[in-house]
C-alpha cells in the first residue's frame, strides 16, 4: 500500500480549532467520555478533513461541500460522496485499522466511499492530543462504503466498530 504523507502546519491546526469549537457547540459526538476527550476527537477529525482538502488542492482536483455549515465532514469529488475518517496516532500508524461504528454504519445514507487519514500527536494510552506535536497527515487509502459491512464488528474501548485492515484499503489516487 502506498500512503500519501502531507505536512500539517500551525495554520491548518488553527483553522481546525475554529471548526472544532463550532462543532462542540452543536453537540457532535457522544460526550459520555468527557468534554476533553470529545474535543480532542472532534479536533482530530477536523484536522484530517483539512488534510484531505489540502491533498485535493495540491492535486488541483475540484471538490465541493455537502454542508456549508460544517465544511469537510463529507465532500464531493467526481460525483462521489466521500466521508473522511480520521484517527490519531503517536509514533506509528501502520498497525492501526479503519474503524467504523456499527450503529453509525446502519444510519448513514448517501456515502460512496470512506477515506482513512491518520494524524500524529495523539497518545492513545492517555487519550490526549497534543496539537504541538501534530505535523504529519497520512492518507492511508479508501474503501467503498458498501464494503465496510463485510468486515467484522469488534468491540473496543469505546464502542463496537467494523474493523478494516489498512491492507484492504484502495489507493486514494484511484479516486482522482
Amino acid at each position: 500500500m502506498k500512503y500519501t504523507f502531507l505536512k500539517i502546519d500551525k495554520g491548518l491546526i488553527e483553522i481546525a480549532k475554529i471548526e472544532a469549537k463550532k462543532r462542540m457547540e452543536f453537540g457532535f459526538r457522544e460526550d459520555n467520555q468527557g468534554l476533553d476527550y470529545k474535543y480532542n476527537m472532534i479536533l482530530i477529525s477536523c484536522i484530517g478533513e483539512l488534510v484531505y482538502q489540502k491533498f485535493l488542492l495540491e492535486k488541483k482536483i475540484d471538490f465541493s461541500f455537502t454542508d456549508l455549515d460544517f465544511k469537510g465532514r463529507v465532500i464531493i469529488v467526481n460525483n462521489k460522496y466521500i466521508e473522511i475518517s480520521t484517527s490519531g496516532y503517536n509514533t506509528d500508524f501502520s498497525r492501526l485499522n479503519l474503524l467504523y461504528n456499527d450503529k453509525q454504519y446502519e444510519q448513514t445514507k448517501g456515502i460512496d466511499v470512506v477515506v482513512q487519514i491518520f494524524i500524529n500527536g495523539y497518545n492513545y494510552k492517555s487519550y490526549e492530543f497534543n496539537d504541538g506535536l501534530c505535523n504529519t497527515g497520512v492518507i492511508a487509502g479508501y474503501i467503498d462504503f458498501t464494503d465496510i459491512k463485510k468486515y467484522p464488528v469488534i468491540p473496543n474501548r469505546r464502542r463496537p466498530n467494523h474493523v478494516v485492515s489498512l491492507d484492504n484499503l484502495k489507493p486514494v489516487t484511484d479516486l482522482l
